[in-house]
């Protein structure tokens, strides 16, 4: 990229990204790693929207994909891990 003369401004990793967070050891955050095996199925068989891999987008627009957009939308498994994530952040708030 550098011999292109092409600028990486940012890289950005999804926080339920499993290629970057756990096969690539870029966070060491126990919600991104579990949360990552919670969506794994979204990367292997989701709507590219709903991939938390495929797309760069931020959280909010992710989570609205979640609800709105085109696929499976979020499991009972991951109904209750973001229940726990909500939970514990507004614990510790």
């Amino acid at each position: 990229m550098q011999r292109a003369g092409i600028g990486i401004v940012a890289v950005r990793i999804h926080d339920y990204d499993l290629v970057g967070n756990v096969l690539g050891i870029n966070t060491s955050s126990v919600r991104k790693i579990v949360g990552s095996a919670v969506y794994f199925s979204h990367i292997k068989d989701g709507s590219i929207p709903q991939s938390p891999h495929t797309t760069m987008q931020s959280q909010k627009d992710w989570d609205k994909q979640m609800r709105n957009g085109p696929g499976t939308g979020r499991s009972n498994t991951q109904l209750a891990f973001e229940k726990t994530v909500k939970a514990i952040e507004n614990y510790l708030a």
